[in-house]
């Protein structure tokens, strides 16, 4: 038992450096005037990339091809025609010849300029009152995820899913998955469990281990989406997006 949660929650860390660093290149390539705070990119792309990901999956897994490398190239090949746009990719040759003079010229004006080593990975910081905020609600945004996980995480050893028929089954199913095998006898939905092993893969943990922790992970996400509204639809935007979600984490207990 020591040895699963542990896992579990080696994962879960895992996964956060990998969205901390998915942020970073967001900021610092994609939106770099915009100004995009951690939580706004969590929640606008998480709707669009994970139904763009079930259906990835459910495409390579019927065409025989499921693994984590095909899965990625698929993905960021989509997730790179998103963020160009599809009118830029009409004249493509006109874009990539304009983005690659321009970084051209601004990494001379660097050199010129004897930027230091650590200049480059830096963000831009031109709206002072703008990076407190969104450095502000990064923070609470860490502090709500790892409350509401670390607090479903302490009862897990009570949780009457695990190692249950159920859970056997689930498991099964998720493992299913490696052997390009999607459909079942049952009219049910498998895009849960197809998010569960493609996280099971890119945290590289094993298949139940995945299965243990997608429960708690939807709760995280869950309390972090009432912050984000709430945050959106009031005034205050720190203070009640704060109660709100810790209220949810209070009743989920």
């Amino acid at each position: 038992m020591m040895f699963l949660t542990s896992s579990i929650l080696l994962g879960f860390i895992r996964l956060c450096f990998i969205l901390l660093f998915l942020f970073y290149l967001n900021r610092k390539f994609v939106n770099v005037s915009k100004h995009v705070h951690f939580m706004d990119f969590l929640v606008m792309n998480w709707f669009r990339y994970a139904t763009v990901l079930v259906i990835v999956i459910f495409i390579l897994v019927e065409a025989d091809a499921y693994n984590l490398f095909n899965c990625f190239f698929i993905f960021l090949l989509l997730i790179g025609i998103d963020i160009i746009g599809f009118k830029n990719l009409r004249n493509s040759k006109h874009y990539f010849t304009t983005h690659i003079r321009t970084a051209l010229l601004t990494f001379l004006r660097n050199i010129e300029n004897k930027r230091s080593f650590w200049s480059w990975f830096s963000l831009d910081r031109t709206k002072v009152k703008n990076d407190e905020n969104n450095n502000f609600i990064l923070i609470l945004t860490i502090i709500i995820g790892g409350i509401t996980f670390l607090s479903r995480y302490y009862f897990i050893i009570y949780d009457n899913y695990s190692l249950s028929d159920a859970w056997i089954y689930d498991l099964n199913k998720v493992i299913q998955f490696d052997n390009q095998y999607w459909f079942t006898y049952e009219l049910a939905t498998d895009a849960e469990l197809a998010i569960v092993n493609f996280y099971g893969k890119i945290t590289d943990v094993s298949p139940e281990i995945a299965l243990q922790v997608i429960a708690i992970l939807e709760s995280t996400l869950l309390a972090v989406i009432i912050f984000w509204i709430i945050n959106k639809l009031t005034p205050s935007k720190f203070i009640a997006p704060t109660i709100a979600a810790l209220f949810l984490v209070w009743y989920m207990f």
